[in-house]
């Protein structure tokens, strides 16, 4: 996992899986957000859905969603915070928000992510996850998080 943008307030890391690797949990059960983009269909159901349950499992408290087959990466996310049998009403902390981007290049994801997730102050670190190795796709990714970030934080 790389560091790829930070500012006073939060660090954003990339890490890439390809497909049929699993991920381990990033950042210590803290609060993060994470931004997932997948490259490729090569991700059978079984595997997105134990992503997302990592990353909910995790900490992960709110989950954007690009690339391709965005909406079934989002309901990945959505089965995994409901597979969690949380109390009525849930607790502000456990509160999972998610979202997904069919069709939207990796700029204005990134816009939203490094935005939306902004307003979060408990989101001290957050994540891109790669699905499928591109470096094109890595490359616009990340500096579109780097411009976001170095946008918001001079502005």
């Amino acid at each position: 996992m790389e560091q790829i943008a930070s500012d006073s307030r939060r660090a954003f890391f990339l890490r890439v899986l390809a497909p049929g690797e699993d991920l381990a949990s990033p950042f210590d059960g803290e609060p993060y957000a994470a931004l997932v983009w997948a490259t490729t269909r090569r991700v059978p159901a079984a595997q997105k859905q134990r992503i997302a349950t990592v990353l909910i499992a995790s900490g992960c408290r709110y989950v954007v969603c690009g690339g391709v087959e965005s909406e079934s990466w989002e309901e990945a996310a959505d089965d995994a915070y409901l597979a969690q049998d949380l109390p009525e009403p849930v607790p502000d902390e456990q509160f999972v928000m998610t979202s997904s981007h069919r069709g939207e290049p990796e700029d204005e994801v990134a816009h939203f992510f490094v935005h939306a997730t902004g307003m979060h102050s408990d989101f001290a670190r957050s994540l891109v996850l790669l699905i499928g190795a591109d470096d094109g796709v890595q490359a616009r990714l990340a500096a579109a998080v780097r411009e976001e970030v170095e946008a918001s934080a001079s502005g």
